[in-house]
C-alpha cells in the first residue's frame, strides 16, 4: 500500500495527527519514517511513553507542536531534542514545559520560536520563572504566550510583558487597566471585549513595532487609534464589528488618517462578510486610495487566528 503514494509522501512537508488510530493499516509512527522532507509536525492526540517516533532523527523538521503531551516521559524529550537539534519551533502547553523543566534548562537546544499555550491555574508565577531562565539561557530567541480565555489579573499581565523576547502575545484582558511596555510586540490578540476600559492610545504607545493586531469586537472608533499611531501595522481582523452607523468600515476617515503617518505600511483590515459588502457598497462611489489599506473577508487569512485552541 505505501509503495504506491511512495511519491507523494516523499513531497509531504507538513502532517496533523488527530487521534491514537491513524490509519488501519499504517500506525503514525510507521507513516513518519516515509516522510524524509517532514518541516511541520503537530500532534493533536495524546501522546504517551509509548511513542517510539520521539526516539527518531527528523533531518529535516523545523516545527513541532505537540498537544495533550501530559504522559511524555522526561527522559523520552531529551532524547528527541537530542537527536533533532536542527528544530527550529516548539509548541506546547505550560504544564508540559513545567513537567520538563530540567530537561530544557540542561538542554543545549537553541529554538528560534517557544510557543507556550497557558491555561489558567496557580502556576503563573512558575511559567514566567522558567521562561526567563531558558531565554537566558538562549533556548530561545522569540516567545509566543498564548493565555486563550484565561482571566489573568493586573500582576500576572504584569509578568508576562517582561518576558524576554515576548514577539506575539494572545489573551484576555478584562479588568486590566495598564498593559505593560513591549517593545519588541509583532503580534497582538484580544480574544475578549476589553478595548471598552483600556486606554488604546498609552497601551498602543506600549507597542510601537505592532505588525498584526487581531481584534475579538471593534468599532470604527476603537480602530482609529491602530490606524493613525502604527506605522509598521500590516494586519487589523476584527471578528465582530459594529458601526456606529450602517455595517461599513468608514475607509474615508480611516485613510485620512493613515495618511498623516511617514512612510506607513499598506494596511489589510479583515472583517465579516456582511461588513466587508457595505464597505463595499458604502465605498463604490467614492476615491478611496487602496495602497494605504485595504478591506477584505476574514475568510481570506491563512493562518485562522480566530480558531478554538
Amino acid at each position: 500500500m505505501v509503495d504506491c503514494i511512495k511519491d507523494k509522501l516523499d513531497k509531504v512537508e507538513t502532517i496533523h495527527f488527530h487521534s491514537n488510530n491513524y490509519s488501519a493499516f499504517l500506525s503514525h509512527e510507521d507513516l513518519l519514517t516515509f516522510l524524509p522532507n517532514l518541516k511541520t509536525l503537530h500532534n493533536k492526540r495524546a501522546c504517551s511513553i509509548q511513542d517510539k517516533w520521539l526516539h527518531n532523527h527528523y533531518p529535516k523538521l523545523e516545527r513541532l507542536m505537540l498537544n495533550n503531551p501530559e504522559e511524555i516521559l522526561t527522559d523520552t524529550v531529551g532524547i528527541f531534542f537530542d537527536k533533532n537539534p536542527q528544530l527550529q519551533s516548539f509548541q506546547t502547553d505550560h504544564r508540559f514545559l513545567l513537567k520538563n523543566s530540567d530537561t530544557f534548562l540542561k538542554s543545549n537546544m537553541k529554538l528560534d520560536v517557544l510557543s507556550i499555550r497557558y491555561e489558567l491555574d496557580d502556576g503563573l508565577n512558575g511559567v514566567c520563572s522558567l521562561l526567563s531562565k531558558l531565554y537566558d539561557n538562549g533556548f530561545y530567541k522569540r516567545l509566543e504566550f498564548d493565555s486563550g480565555a484565561s482571566k489573568i489579573p493586573q500582576d500576572g499581565i504584569n509578568r508576562i510583558g517582561r518576558l524576554g523576547g515576548l514577539e506575539k502575545w494572545s489573551g484576555c484582558f478584562e479588568g486590566i487597566t495598564v498593559i505593560p511596555a513591549v517593545a519588541n510586540l509583532k503580534k497582538l490578540r484580544i480574544c475578549d471585549a476589553s478595548l471598552t476600559k483600556i486606554d488604546l492610545d498609552a497601551m498602543i504607545d506600549s507597542f510601537p513595532n505592532l505588525h498584526q493586531v487581531r481584534l475579538y469586537e471593534a468599532s470604527n472608533n476603537k480602530l482609529l487609534p491602530f490606524i493613525r499611531r502604527l506605522p509598521k501595522l500590516s494586519e487589523l481582523s476584527v471578528r465582530h464589528f459594529f458601526a456606529e452607523n450602517g455595517h461599513e468600515i468608514d475607509l474615508p476617515t480611516l485613510n485620512g488618517a493613515r495618511k498623516q503617518l511617514s512612510k506607513p505600511s499598506k494596511l489589510t483590515i479583515y472583517v465579516e462578510e456582511n461588513v466587508y459588502l457595505g464597505t463595499k457598497m458604502a465605498t463604490k462611489n467614492l476615491y478611496v486610495d487602496h495602497n494605504l489599506i485595504e478591506v477584505k473577508r476574514v475568510g481570506n487569512i491563512q493562518e485562522d487566528f480566530f480558531a478554538d485552541r
